[in-house]
């Protein structure tokens, strides 16, 4: 059963992903290349169409390697946007309709139930 107080997943993940850099903030220009700019993840140098600001750290990522188009984001924050979509939908599971608080999740947490 879905509570309609629950916060929206976009908003849970705004609150727990941290800004690296302020939206806007230009990327790290290559010195060593004339055109170039440096990925904020791998440390490539990739030219300026090739790099994208994550729109929810902040970091500047090249395209290639280091953006997950599924997530719409880098992957760094994919991988916590993952996790918090997963714990949704674990919460929407559990039989009681409680959630588990942060500092009180113990292991004795787990695998109860009825």
């Amino acid at each position: 059963m879905m509570s309609s107080r629950r916060e929206p997943l976009f908003s849970k993940v705004r609150r727990n992903i941290k800004p690296v850099r302020k939206q806007g903030d230009p990327p790290e220009e290559d010195i060593e290349a004339m055109e170039g700019y440096v990925c904020d993840l791998c440390l490539a140098s990739v030219k300026r169409a090739e790099i994208v600001q994550c729109p929810f750290c902040g970091r500047w990522v090249c395209r290639k390697a280091c953006y997950s188009d599924e997530e719409m984001s880098c992957i760094s924050c994919a991988g916590v946007i993952k996790l918090m979509r997963e714990s949704t939908v674990l919460e929407d599971l559990r039989p009681d309709g409680k959630r588990k608080g942060r500092k009180g999740e113990g292991k004795g947490d787990q695998g109860s139930g009825p």
